[in-house]
Formats: C-alpha cells, structure tokens, sequence
C-alpha cells in the first residue's frame, strides 16, 4: 500500500550577503503562498494535516474514482436535461461536477433559481453576468451549478 509523505519548513530571514554587506532574505514565502491551497498555508496546524492526509488517503481509492466518474456523469445529465428543455448553459455543457447556467432568456432570476435548486439539495451560487446591465439596477442571471453528490 502506498504513502503519503508531508514535509514542513519555513524560510525566513536572511538568505546570504552580498559584497557590498546587503542582506539579502530569502523570497519563497509569497511564492509558497501562493501555490498552496489558500488556508492551509501558515504553521504545521496538525488538525489540517490530519485532514489533507486522510483526504490523501481517500482519493487514491478506487471507489473514490468510481464516486467522481459518477458525479461528473451526473452534472452532465443535468446539463443535458436543462440545454434540452431550452436553457442556457454558457460554455455549451460541461467537463467537470459545474455548469454556469444562464437565465437571462428565463423569466427567473439568479436568487429565484438559487433558492430552488437549495431546496432539491444542488449547491449552487448567483452572478451577474454583463450582458444583465439594466441602466437601473443590476439583476442577477447567471448561476453555477455544482454536483456534489452521486
């Protein structure tokens, strides 16, 4: 069975100096941050280790790439069904567990769909799409749709 390996470091402070006496620090902190995901990133907090661990762990199982091939089938049924009954999906379909939905041709506002999909257990979020500018206000039109579940 394999492993996982995390290693821990920090560099701070002074790297070397330069002829003329300069010091110069070490300059990977902001690359670091960067290139991690955002809050996991500070000091060697064990309870978010344990958890990219056990995460680690979880998405080399088989059964957890059976889970992910299900919930991108899923989403693109969903997607299917709503391009067949005249919605919008801006990107055409989708590759992944999204889809941004566009109700701008719909009588139904982002917040209005938002609520009905929560209620039908689909997690998803209102945007405002460009072409929605109404010189008076700004209503929200577009949504994206995540399956999280198979």
């Amino acid at each position: 069975m394999g492993f996982v390996c995390f290693i821990s470091f920090t560099f701070v402070g002074v790297k070397s100096v330069d002829k003329a006496g300069k010091e110069i620090h070490w300059d990977l902190e902001e690359k670091i941050n960067m290139s991690v995901f955002p809050g996991l990133q500070g000091g060697p907090h064990n309870n978010n280790i344990a958890g990219i661990t056990v995460a680690m762990k979880m998405v080399g199982t088989k059964e957890f790439r059976e889970y992910q091939r299900q919930v991108v089938a899923n989403a693109r049924t969903l997607c299917d069904g709503l391009i067949s009954r005249g919605y919008k999906v801006s990107s055409g379909g989708t590759d992944n567990h999204m889809l941004l939905l566009d109700l701008s041709t719909k009588r139904l506002s982002g917040a209005k769909g938002e609520r009905i999909l929560e209620e039908i257990a689909i997690s998803c979020n209102k945007n405002t799409g460009n072409h929605t500018v109404d010189f008076s206000h700004i209503l929200d039109r577009i949504i994206l749709v995540s399956i999280l579940t198979a």
